[in-house]
């Protein structure tokens, strides 16, 4: 195709590639998210597929004030994090004790488990949510992450993307934290020297 043929609204200047996007969810999606029911089996097979070179397993996600559906829940999950490059690879295992939740009731209705959600890192959570609000309805579970202000949020966009979407508002001390996890670094994450 010559430039010639193309329309003028299609030209970019170098200034126009600079220019900050004006969608909330632009500023990156940094994972794809599996809910299993075997998460060391489900990260071994993962390990195979795309060479993924380790996960880092935590027993006790640095999750708290969640609600699901509108009503406070006791989330209990398994949960594995590995890296290509920048994508996360967040694979998840609910685990028996936990009220319900948006992971347990995936798996029961995909026993065999399956990609759950894309996740996009926002930097403005509330133009964000409000954006994914107005298009896929209000979130379906939201909570804390960490214990200095990083939430999230998930939308039901199944009917368009046949999977969830979460937004992950992560603070200055998380972005830290999510350094060391791609480094391989676990004891971060749990907050251990």
């Amino acid at each position: 195709m010559s430039t010639s043929s193309l329309s003028p609204k299609m030209w970019f200047t170098p200034f126009d590639l600079m220019r900050r996007a004006t969608n909330p969810l632009s500023t990156s999606m940094v994972q794809v998210a599996l809910v299993v029911p075997d998460v060391e089996a489900a990260c071994e097979r993962l390990q195979q597929l795309y060479g993924i070179p380790g996960f880092q397993f935590l027993e006790h996600p640095p999750a708290s004030d969640v609600i699901y559906q509108g009503e406070p829940i006791d989330v209990r999950v398994k949960l594995a994090l590995g890296f290509m490059d920048d994508l996360n690879f967040e694979i998840i295992q609910p685990l028996a004790g936990g009220d319900a939740n948006i992971y347990s009731d995936f798996l029961a209705t995909n026993p065999n488990g399956g990609l759950h959600h894309i996740g996009f890192r926002v930097l403005e959570s509330d133009a964000a949510a409000a954006h994914l609000e107005e298009v896929a309805g209000p979130a379906v579970q939201t909570g804390k992450l960490g214990t200095d202000g990083g939430h999230f949020a998930y939308f039901d966009t199944r009917a368009t993307m046949g999977v969830f979407t979460e937004l992950i508002f992560m603070d200055p001390l998380a972005e830290i934290v999510a350094a060391h996890l791609r480094a391989g670094d676990v004891e971060a994450f749990r907050g251990e020297p």
